[in-house]
């Protein structure tokens, strides 16, 4: 199957140079017609999308996959939808990409790349300043700087982002992952930056490049 896609490589290398694709649920509609555009998707999908009970958690995987059916098809490309990996990575199914898959509240997200990338979305929620020992050591709350839920849902927001980049086993996400922020964003809705997190994984050292800037109420955080 991947062999007939082999004339296609210029528009999957565009897809790759788009970057990170972004969507509010709402674009597409309500909830109950987000449940209705379900049946247009390939069947493994609705299979998989069919195992949220929750309408919410349901609407947003059936936004981000028709995001990524609505950009392939921009390109004339089909989408077979999104395959899973027993780690639970996804990939877009027949095409030899990598695929990093987010969403929060009503924003979803989605990267195609050549490279293995990791993306994760994150509205910032006052909760989050309290639950922050779950995921940060007490050296990164005070190296980073982490007094506000702003500052606790972007260091969340992107641990996560680098979780999924290493992909590995039996990380923890608190534990074996060390963040460090190179650029203080300040409080401008649409403040950026850079950081780096390193992880330690059965005595190997492994470091992921971030970027991150503000969508509204949202961080975006890419790890690469």
């Amino acid at each position: 199957m991947l062999k007939s896609f082999i004339n296609l490589d210029s528009s999957i290398q565009a897809l790759w140079a788009e970057g990170i694709l972004l969507a509010s649920t709402e674009s597409f509609g309500s909830l109950a017609q987000l449940d209705s555009f379900m049946h247009t998707l390939p069947l493994p999908d609705q299979a998989y999308c069919g195992t949220f009970r929750h309408q919410g958690n349901r609407a947003r995987s059936i936004a981000v996959r028709l995001l990524l059916k609505q950009r392939l098809a921009s390109y004339g490309l089909p989408y077979f939808g999104v395959a899973r990996a027993e780690s639970g990575q996804p990939s877009l199914a027949n095409y030899e990409s990598h695929l990093s898959i987010s969403h929060s509240d009503t924003l979803v997200g989605a990267i195609i790349s050549q490279n293995k990338t990791g993306l994760d979305l994150e509205t910032i929620k006052e909760k989050s300043i309290h639950v922050a020992p779950r995921f940060l050591k007490p050296r990164e709350i005070a190296a980073n700087f982490v007094d506000s839920p702003e500052q606790a849902s972007l260091c969340f927001s992107l641990k996560e982002a680098a979780y999924k980049l290493f992909s590995i086993p039996g990380l923890s996400v608190r534990d074996s992952l060390d963040l460090i922020i190179l650029t203080r964003p300040d409080d401008d809705s649409t403040s950026q930056g850079s950081a780096i997190c390193i992880a330690n994984a059965d005595g190997q050292m492994l470091q992921a490049q971030l970027s991150f800037w503000r969508n509204g109420s949202a961080w975006v955080s890419l790890a690469q």
